[in-house]
């Protein structure tokens, strides 16, 4: 049975990784924020004369909402994926050291090849 103190440890390890994935997120969610704000303020000066300016902004608009959306599935899925390792790593220790025996071959060994007849 796993004990409380390795419970925690590894419930410590999933914050500090998932804390990591979250800042990575949010880093690549700030650079659309970033090209939005860009984009926006420097295109506020003067008001979009023809429609292909006006789906410029529509442009960085979209360029804004893709790097915010990469950056939650960033997030998302790391954070997720690093609880997921984790709790496994700590099952697979757990069930090892209970079994108190070596660990298992990683595949079965192949039979030798025919012996050839002279």
């Amino acid at each position: 049975m796993v004990t409380w103190s390795r419970s925690f440890v590894v419930a410590l390890k999933i914050f500090v990784v998932s804390i990591l994935w979250y800042i990575v997120g949010l880093i690549i969610a700030m650079i659309g924020v970033a090209a939005l704000g860009i984009g926006v303020v420097s295109k506020l000066s003067t008001p979009p004369r023809t429609p292909e300016e006006a789906m410029a902004y529509m442009g960085t608009l979209g360029i804004a909402f893709v790097f915010l959306l990469i950056g939650g599935i960033v997030a998302g899925f790391g954070a997720l994926a690093t609880f997921v390792k984790f709790i496994v790593e700590e099952a697979i220790e757990e069930y090892r050291r209970e079994l108190g025996g070596p660990y298992p071959p990683p595949y079965p060994v192949p039979p030798p090849p025919p012996a050839e007849k002279p």
